[in-house]
């Protein structure tokens, strides 16, 4: 056969070999090569065969040739960590954090994982941490803490699941579903912990329980979905110390179902305690907390069916200071619910400081009356620099004053009220069932109501006595733009003292406030009507309500005849001031000189409206200042 090749023949031959060439070559800059320098001798590179292989680890042996080994386990092994100076096993250093998965946790949402879990807390020494990665670990009973231990999860993901039905309490054993029980030392952060709203009532574990605890640090978790509280100190006051609550998240706890309402997010029953920086969205009552010495600062609360924050309801409380907090609401039909609530239980509580907080509650018409702050019973409160918003309904600062001797000092706060029916910005009241014997004292200054309408019965300061006990009522500088203000006068047993207000429209049941100096100005509050009754009239009474500062008066005669004398008048403290006037022209009462307690240049008859006099009064004697003649 001969002859010639065909060109593309050829070409085509030396292209298939270019490139099984360059295939070549990238396999074997793929593969693992010995250096050309390297001697080899007889197969010492060759891999052993698989049944040398099986269950064994790739090596090299001293001479360069590969070798199969079986592993040994290296927890002995001695490393030194970088920049230290001791040396230490990789056991130790394993054991330093406890990974709940070590200890057969699977995280899966379904398996129940309570005794792995509980495993690894067990195994934790003091000062040990129990890890928790991503997962949700689903457990049926308590997860019982030992002291000097740290649970830590990776936030939102490490998740720890309540079973919806099937939980049995067992007192102070399986109460929570982490239970920390007369334990110290103990931090739980980044974990977010899922209760139950389908259990029974009598079988619903809080989130976490705790009880006679000492050196707690709850932080940066998050706390959902349960009927009953989440963070709960059951222990003696006395007994439980030094609790730190702060930076958390709360959202859906505290109100069971066709159940009582209004169970704490958190339930501090404590001394030594500090609440700050939680975030609790939709709960019960947002804070709880009795015992001395705590600080509830910086929450924010949206949403309750109660108490936004309560004070004092598990037993003695003092030094308990309130501030910077934001508590937002709505009212609701049947219960008065309340933004801040100090000294829940009868006298038990002094020295409470709630200052800088801002309270808004969303009012409807017709809901039962909600209040923004009320105390009932705390003995020395001081309330300060508080900004107090109520859209259409409810009271501002509201004090009841049940307890003996309770003091109160307001000042400085502003509350807007868009009010309807006899609602109140400021609000002091004695009632029948709690107020006998009580004294209720309040201290007012530079507070600012606003918002308020004179049509709808709003009151900007509402002081009510109907029990036969005593408010002492001390303002200054006050300020409303609108409203009225009620003194009850018809059943207190002593005046209202130093109270100067700046008001600018309304007087309606106005009794025993005047206004404060306009600048350039005297300013002083309307006449008021007096009747002489057998040559007298009286300042205090149940006619003439409290003393007036300050102010002026106009007297008529006795059952309107033409003319009568005045020769006492009662009632009047050391400094007041009268100006006098007659109540119509034809009915000219005389004042008389030196007949009882007028001390005047001689008899004056006010025989024209626009004829004055000016007294003053030192306790006893009314002398008279000056007279005015303009008939």
């Amino acid at each position: 056969m001969g002859g010639s090749f065909p060109s593309p023949s050829v070409e085509d031959g030396l292209d298939l070999s270019a490139q099984r060439d360059a295939r070549i070559d990238e396999v074997l800059n793929r593969t693992m090569q010995v250096p050309k320098t390297d001697a080899i001798t007889g197969s010492s590179l060759e891999i052993p065969i698989d049944s040398l292989r099986a269950s064994k680890s790739f090596q090299f042996d001293s001479s360069g040739n590969p070798v199969m080994i079986t592993p040994t386990d290296a927890s002995g092994t001695t490393v030194t960590a970088t920049g230290s100076t001791t040396g230490r096993t990789l056991a130790e250093r394993f054991s330093d954090v406890i990974n709940v998965k070590d200890y057969g946790a699977t995280g899966d949402g379904t398996t129940d994982d309570t005794t792995e879990i509980q495993a690894a807390l067990d195994k934790a020494s003091s000062g040990g941490t129990v890890f928790f990665p991503v997962g949700d670990y689903l457990i049926s009973a308590s997860l019982n803490v030992k002291s000097d231990t740290t649970l830590r999860g990776e936030g939102y993901g490490s998740k720890i699941i309540c079973p919806d039905a099937g939980w049995v309490l067992v007192a102070f054993i399986n109460m929570g579903l982490i239970n920390i029980d007369t334990k110290s030392n103990v931090e739980v952060t980044g974990l977010r912990l899922y209760g139950t709203k389908t259990q029974d009532i009598d079988n619903t574990p809080k989130l976490i329980f705790m009880r006679d605890t000492a050196n707690i640090f709850i932080h940066h978790n998050s706390f959902e979905n349960s009927a009953f509280e989440a963070l709960w100190e059951a222990g003696t006051i006395a007994d439980t110390k030094y609790i730190n609550v702060s930076n958390n998240y709360f959202n859906n706890v505290g109100h069971p179902a066709d159940a009582f309402v209004g169970l704490p997010a958190i339930q501090m029953n404590a001394v030594d305690v500090v609440i700050a920086n939680n975030i609790l969205i939709n709960v019960g009552t947002g804070i709880g907390a009795s015992g001395d010495r705590t600080l509830v600062e910086g929450n924010f609360i949206n949403g309750i069916t109660n108490v936004g924050i309560g004070t004092g309801d598990g037993g003695t409380s003092n030094n308990q200071s309130i501030i910077g907090n934001t508590i937002i609401f709505d009212s609701d039909a049947t219960t008065g619910r309340v933004g801040i609530l100090p000294a829940a239980n009868a006298g038990n509580q002094s020295l409470i400081n709630i200052t800088g907080n801002m309270i808004r509650i969303n009012g409807t018409i017709g809901h039962s009356k909600p209040t923004a702050i009320r105390s009932n019973t705390a003995l020395h409160i001081h309330i300060a620099s508080n900004t107090i918003e109520i859209d259409v309904f409810g009271d501002g600062i509201r004090f009841f004053g049940v307890a003996a001797g309770v003091t109160a000092s307001v000042i400085g706060n502003t509350v807007r009220v868009l009010n309807e029916g006899s609602a109140a910005a400021i609000l002091a009241f004695l009632g029948e069932s709690n107020g006998a014997g009580k004294t209720l004292t309040v201290f007012s200054a530079n507070n600012r109501v606003y918002g308020l309408t004179v049509a709808n019965s709003a009151f900007a300061y509402d002081y009510r006595n109907t029990s036969g006990g005593t408010i002492n009522a001390y303002l200054n500088n006050d300020f409303t733009d609108e409203g009225q203000i009620r003194v009850d006068d018809a059943t207190y047993s002593t005046a209202l003292h130093n109270v100067p207000i700046n008001l600018t429209t309304n007087l309606t049941s106005f009794s025993s406030f005047h206004q404060s100096p306009k600048i350039g100005m005297l300013n002083m509050q309307s006449y008021r009507d007096f009747g002489i009754v057998d040559g007298a009239i009286t300042l205090i009474g149940t006619s003439a309500g409290l003393v007036q500062r300050r102010t002026r008066i106009t007297i008529d005669t006795q059952s309107g005849a033409g003319t009568d004398e005045l020769d006492t008048i009662t009632g009047g403290i050391d400094g007041d001031i009268l100006i006098i006037k007659s109540a119509a022209s034809g009915r000219d009462p005389t004042l008389k000189d030196g007949v009882d307690n007028l001390v005047l240049a001689g008899d004056f008859t006010l025989s024209d409206v626009a004829d004055r006099i000016m007294l003053e009064s030192d306790g006893t004697n009314w002398t008279e200042l000056s007279r005015s003649d303009n008939a």
